[in-house]
């Protein structure tokens, strides 16, 4: 048996190796370099082998002189031909050099989204080692991260690894795994393990941590973590043949109990990475950021001088649903090349900055009509609920924009929700209102209109701001009519890093000092902002209306929003956007709401000019959390009930 055991080991191992030499092979002559080589060398072989023919033919039958002669060749056009063919030579050449790496990436990252391909795109290697179970992978990266782990400290100052994650869940493990336990423990804990480790790692002072993952809210009503672990969860029980029972009941009970032991510890996991990135010791080293669509490969790579390593795992939501259980499912590679271009898709993952800040034909048509039309005045606005309003060219007008009459109508349906006897119905509780942004005064005149025609409510205040000098005279004129509105020609400050992230952001008065949220000017109840969202650079001052690159305003804003008091605890903040930059620039705008913890309560869409517009309504977390996930039961007043005796 031994001997039938070895003879089989040693097949295996010749099959392998002429599997692995005809990889080889192929991959070589799929090599750009060698097509353009093959294809110079029978150029010059045609070409050669063509003069030779017209050597060796005389040029009249039965004559002595020859077809061709050198001397011939130089006197008639043998310098174009000899300059033609080296041109030729050249451009294939050329042609045929290699991508440069971030070429390579973005390949990989726009060709293959679902699943990196990496031999069809690295030649094989030594350095490379396939896994065909997601058990390997996990024990690689571990085995990785121990051996980054005993390495040692090299003490404080210059950071000499920096280890990327690009994970679809915070914490990483597979089923069965008897280290994921704390001591004294029955219960596997997902994703422990790992955890440990990367702590470890965290406390040595030369290790830089970049870390990617799907955030644990949900955002625009979908939440791409829990997806992703319910796709983990199915799969797990299928590949691992846990499933024993055909009952439908029992199946959905082992589901569900291995669901929400990923779900619960990925949340923990998440939370520690968040903890870490703000610890003050931490903070310089470990970076975690979250990407809000999707991440349809993980990947774990150390960068140094002296140690190059990566493990790519083809375990994407789309790959786990499709139950891929055959094929290569990663890789490990210490190839330096296989890692710089992994470092570069990571790199574009995290700092994708969704579409290019082009101004959409749609924003370019609005503004002519802007400039067309001139001053004016809009006699009556949303059911004559407002009006008259005058309008200068470099203010936005509301019968032009798509956005106003959308929030306008949000407010309206949001302020007059409930029970008017109601004391928590939010019209009755709306008392101090704050317009940023305010234009022609079109918002903060129709929430006063709303509050005045609903509830017979006279004692609100209404700030409005707005830092442009001709929104400032329009805005003066139109609000004499309320004099509960006060104008004040302050503008919002903010400071933003080279990526564009605002990390402040102030009001500042016409004497450009700051003003302090405090007093009157702080615990707002209800804040509106319909600010400018189209991702572009300005080109002249009136672009202001529409274009703000990086949305750094709405950042602002947010910022203010969730740092300081200027809302009440449970304020509301309502802003609009719109689709006009895709759905990338949406999830842009989103991110930055999740990065300021603010929570979306509503987001309503409406449909116009072949676009999407929204108005969202926000609250800040620890607010929308007091309702313990009752906000909306207790607004709309739809949990009450009694018991009925049905015999009575």
């Amino acid at each position: 048996m031994a001997n039938q055991e070895q003879r089989a080991i040693v097949r295996s191992r010749i099959k392998r190796s002429f599997a692995d030499r005809y990889r080889s092979a192929a991959s070589w002559m799929a090599r750009p370099k060698t097509v353009a080589l093959v294809i110079v060398a029978g150029y010059v072989v045609i070409f050669i082998g063509w003069l030779f023919y017209l050597a060796v033919q005389p040029a009249v039958p039965g004559s002595t002189q020859k077809l061709f002669s050198w001397q011939r060749f130089n006197e008639d056009t043998g310098p174009f031909t000899l300059m033609w063919n080296t041109l030729v030579v050249v451009i294939t050449f050329l042609a045929s050099m290699p991508h440069r790496k971030w070429e390579d990436a973005l390949r990989l990252r726009s060709s293959q989204k679902e699943r990196i391909r990496i031999l069809d795109n690295f030649q094989p290697s030594q350095s490379m080692i396939e896994f065909f179970d997601n058990r390997s992978i996990y024990d690689a990266i571990l085995t990785m991260l121990y051996r980054l782990n005993d390495e040692g400290d090299h003490g404080p100052g210059k950071t000499h690894y920096n280890v990327c994650m690009l994970l679809c869940s915070p914490a990483l493990d597979y089923c069965g795994n008897e280290k994921s336990r704390s001591p004294g423990s029955k219960q596997s804990e997902w994703g422990l393990e790992f955890r440990d480790i990367v702590e470890k790692l965290v406390a040595h002072k030369d290790i830089e941590f970049d870390i990617c993952h799907l955030p644990v809210e949900p955002f625009s009503g979908v939440n791409a973590l829990r997806d992703f672990i319910s796709a983990l969860a199915t799969y797990t029980i299928q590949s691992e043949d846990q499933l024993k029972s055909d009952d439908a009941v029992k199946a959905d009970a082992e589901f569900q109990t291995i669901f929400g032991s990923i779900w619960d510890r990925s949340g923990l996991v998440a939370n520690d990475f968040a903890n870490w990135s703000t610890d003050v010791d931490k903070k310089d080293r470990f970076h975690v950021k979250t990407h809000t669509i999707n991440i349809p490969f993980q990947v774990v790579l150390v960068d140094s001088k002296d140690v190059m390593e990566v493990v790519v795992s083809f375990a994407g939501r789309e790959v786990l649903e499709r139950e891929q259980r055959r094929g290569v499912k990663g890789f490990y590679s210490s190839d330096p090349y296989v890692v710089k271009t992994f470092r570069e898709v990571f790199r574009m993952y995290v700092e994708s900055k969704g579409r290019i800040p082009y101004i959409p034909s749609h924003t370019s048509k609005v503004s002519d009509s802007h400039d067309a039309i001139g001053p004016h005045i809009i006699p009556g606005y949303y059911n004559k609920l407002v009006g008259p309003l005058r309008v200068l060219p470099e203010t936005f007008s509301p019968v032009v924009g798509n956005s106003t009459k959308f929030t306008v109508w949000l407010l309206d349906k949001l302020i007059t929700t409930g029970d008017p006897d109601d004391p928590d119905c939010w019209g009755k509780k709306v008392k101090k209102i704050l317009d940023i942004g305010s234009g022609t005064g079109v918002l903060a005149l129709a929430t006063g209109a709303i509050l005045q025609a609903r509830f017979k409510r006279t004692d609100y205040t209404i700030t409005a701001i707005d830092s442009c000098p001709y929104a400032q005279r329009v805005l003066r004129l139109n609000t004499t009519s309320d004099p509960r509105i006060k104008v004040n020609p302050w503008t919002l400050r903010f400071t933003a890093n080279k990526e564009g992230e605002v990390t402040d952001a102030w009001f500042e008065d016409d004497s450009n000092q700051r003003v302090a949220i405090e007093g009157d000017f702080a615990g707002f109840d209800l804040v509106t902002g319909d600010l400018p969202f189209v991702h572009a650079r300005k080109r002249t001052e009136k672009d202001l209306r529409f274009l703000d690159l990086d949305h750094r305003l709405h950042q602002a804003l947010f910022w203010v929003a969730a740092q300081t008091k200027l809302l009440t605890p449970a304020g509301l903040l309502v802003t609009a956007f719109s689709s006009l930059g895709g759905p990338e620039d949406i999830a842009e705008f989103e991110r930055h709401l999740r990065n300021n913890a603010l929570q979306v309560i509503q987001r309503v869409e409406f449909h116009e000019s072949g676009y999407m517009w929204m108005v969202y309504v926000l609250m800040k977390k620890p607010g929308y959390d007091a309702y313990q996930g009752k906000l909306w039961w207790k607004v709309l007043d739809a949990e009450r009930y009694v018991q009925w005796d049905p015999k009575t």
